[in-house]
């Protein structure tokens, strides 16, 4: 969970700089998210799972949306940087819950 955190936070950092960097940035926040809910899935936890759901529904969004959209770089960075900025706000209060609910 903490790893999954760091990455949106690092994502969110580097998207900020320069766009592109989504390229690299939301395979790997998807990759992160698949192990987080298989591993989930294996311990019966479903909020987990969902949590880690989450990351790859994200960016496969992301992926529609440019594709659906036809957006360049310079079209999709203002709405992209909205949607990321916004699933950080929902996704690292969830990630302090899914950490301190266990302590």
């Amino acid at each position: 969970m903490v790893v999954q955190a760091a990455v949106i936070v690092c994502s969110l950092a580097v998207e900020a700089i320069e766009h592109e960097s989504i390229v690299g940035s939301g395979p790997i926040l998807a990759s992160v998210g698949l192990l987080i809910a298989i591993v989930a899935y294996r311990q019966r936890d479903v909020v987990a799972v969902v949590f880690g759901s989450s990351a790859v529904g994200f960016a496969l969004l992301i992926v529609f949306l440019i594709n659906f959209y036809r957006w360049a770089p310079a079209e999709g960075d203002r709405p992209i940087t909205i949607m990321a900025f916004a699933y950080a706000f929902l996704a690292l209060p969830s990630v302090w819950w899914l950490v301190t609910r266990r302590a």
